[in-house]
């Protein structure tokens, strides 16, 4: 029987993985972020270029009419936008809202800057839940693969299991954990709904103080970076979940009836977490939050397997003729080719 230790370190390496690879993605969306505050501060200053008396525009002259080059020149960036839309499978709503925009005869010209940041922020989570989809069944997937070889490889013995198809991660990705009972794909619809209507307020209370572009700019920057940080706290919090859960269902497809919470112990370690940390649980009183991560947002800790004396004897009983004794150093393309791949093939 191999110690707590052992799992600790296997098991905690998968872990540190789907961690790192959330980090990384959250450095992508960082990039991503920072475009599109160049490229809002980019219009912003046309605008103010064509419009501005003494480096301000009032109100009064934003809510006037763009005359006929104006708008000519308004229309050819909107039919681009509703080009890239429509290459880049953008929101169907918006791209009906620039369809009506390009329609219209008579545009002012506070509409025409409102809508040029708009298509900044449909750009900026344009592609960004497909990118979360993406990350999420990956760490799903690979963190329930990488959990049953090692709990496998660790006693020698090995079984087919169920494949992860389609289907499965589609249910898997589409099942709300919070207690606002939302997806993470609601959260981003809502977070892109408050950023937009957060922009165009504070475009319209700088037009009426008679602000600077660079006071604007340096307003909305700040908008979009908390947004940022939001976008973050979703990605590690969910991947955190998608990962737990995905070793939940491991655990239960493995007959593994107790698990054990590891928390990541550095300066940076909740109080909750530190306390959490060694504490056992049964696998049937498994729920998010409570007796398994996350537990917080941005949480780290995760959890391993815990057996009692008898689980091997169990497993060569339970599974009589279908185990079979592997080496402990089994390679895991070795391991995932005799146990998983041949259910894959037939699904």
């Amino acid at each position: 029987m191999k110690s707590q230790i052992y799992w600790r370190q296997r098991i905690e390496k998968i872990a540190s993985q789907v961690f790192t690879k959330g980090v990384d993605y959250y450095a992508t969306l960082g990039d991503i972020y920072n475009q599109a505050i160049k490229q809002v501060e980019k219009q912003i200053l046309v605008w103010y270029k064509r419009l501005a008396k003494n480096n301000n525009i009032s109100l009064a002259d934003a809510k006037k009419l763009l005359n006929r080059n104006e708008l000519q020149e308004f229309k050819w960036s909107v039919a681009q936008y509703i080009k890239h839309g429509e290459e880049n499978a953008l929101d169907q709503n918006w791209l009906h809202e620039l369809e009506n925009a390009s329609a219209k005869v008579h545009i002012m010209k506070l509409e025409a800057l409102k809508i040029d940041i708009n298509q900044q922020v449909e750009l900026l989570y344009g592609n960004q839940v497909d990118g979360l989809e993406k990350l999420f069944s990956s760490a799903y997937i690979e963190t329930y693969y990488h959990t049953a070889y090692e709990i496998q490889k660790g006693f020698n013995l090995g079984w087919n299991l169920e494949a992860i198809n389609t289907e499965k991660i589609k249910k898997v990705l589409s099942r709300p954990w919070t207690v606002d009972n939302t997806t993470f794909r609601d959260k981003c619809w809502t977070r892109k709904t408050e950023l937009v209507s957060t922009l165009h307020k504070e475009l319209t209370q700088s037009l009426m103080r008679g602000e600077s572009p660079d006071r604007l700019i340096n307003i909305l920057t700040a908008k979009f970076n908390a947004d940022k940080y939001k976008a973050g706290r979703l990605v590690l919090t969910e991947s955190a979940y998608f990962a737990s859960d995905a070793q939940r269902k491991c655990y239960k497809d493995l007959d593994i009836k107790q698990y054990e919470i590891v928390a990541t112990l550095d300066n940076h370690t909740s109080e909750l977490c530190q306390n959490l940390d060694g504490r056992t649980f049964n696998l049937v009183d498994y729920e998010p939050g409570v007796t398994a991560p996350p537990f917080h947002p941005w949480c780290r800790t995760t959890t391993i397997p815990y057996f009692p004396d008898d689980f091997t004897k169990r497993v060569a009983r339970d599974n009589s003729g279908e185990v079979q004794y592997i080496d402990s150093k089994i390679k895991y393309p070795i391991w995932k080719e005799k146990f998983i791949k041949a259910n894959i093939e037939q699904h």
